[in-house]
């Protein structure tokens, strides 16, 4: 996601890793360089508000809310694509703009919307997974097909309004892009383990066999076994994620 630069997980803290501080250091000088530069094409470019705040708001904004999360979120939305693959293949290869709809839609990038008041508008909150199932025969089902016809519920998955993401094209481009790098490699095959249950978000990570070439024979019968130490793994590196928090300041 980041070109190949890095590791995420040398970033930021998830439940696999720790942070690498010499390349968090230079990711940071990096993203400050950025900023300093104001180029025509920086998504923040001469706006006020921004350079109004100070450096370390500055950097949050770019490389945490912005790089950090459309890397994780792309990660996560190409998981979902691969999974419902092993299932729908033909789907996919058919249409994969229909695909990529119908996969955002059963499993949302995000789930709870906050909006705040905004001029005479109210705020509210409302669950993601639940609009988009709204209005829907057979809701719960991987249906590409569906979107053929222009009579059907919006698509809410990258916000809309005020709200809405300025990085969805480049993050959809991004993982179409690599998804069809995957897929199109000769004789790939995947195969989620047998006890695996795929949900919109991946708390014990996305246990799957991918391979090229022959399939073994034991890839229909495997099992993910280590969940117990994924858990404790988890709970150790978002005890350490806490100690974590001021490392940049």
């Amino acid at each position: 996601i980041y070109s190949g630069l890095l590791d995420i997980n040398k970033i930021i803290k998830r439940f696999t890793s720790i942070p690498d501080i010499q390349i968090r250091q230079k990711f940071y000088d990096r993203i400050l360089l950025l900023i300093k530069e104001n180029d025509k094409d920086f998504i923040f470019h001469n706006f006020k508000d921004f350079y109004d705040m100070n450096e370390i708001h500055q950097v949050s904004s770019v490389a945490e809310d912005f790089l950090t999360t459309i890397s994780v979120q792309c990660t996560d939305f190409i998981c979902h694509m691969l999974l419902l693959y092993s299932q729908y293949p033909n789907d996919f290869h058919d249409d994969l703009e229909n695909s990529i709809n119908e996969t955002l839609r059963l499993y949302p990038l995000t789930d709870i919307w906050t909006r705040p008041s905004y001029g005479k508008q109210r705020g509210w909150i409302a669950s993601l997974v639940q609009l988009n199932r709204n209005g829907w025969i057979q809701p719960d089902s991987f249906i590409p097909q569906r979107w053929n016809t222009k009579e059907h519920p919006p698509l809410m998955t990258w916000g809309f309004d005020i709200r809405r993401c300025p990085a969805q094209k480049m993050a959809t481009n991004i993982s179409k892009l690599i998804f069809e790098t995957i897929i199109k490699t000769e004789n790939f095959w995947i195969k989620p383990a047998k006890n695996f249950q795929h949900e919109r978000t991946f708390p014990y990570g996305c246990q799957v066999w991918i391979g090229y070439n022959e399939i073994p024979n034991e890839v229909n019968t495997w099992k993910f076994d280590g969940k117990f130490q994924m858990q404790c793994r988890r709970w150790l590196c978002e005890k350490l994620r806490m100690i974590d928090q001021n490392e940049l300041n």
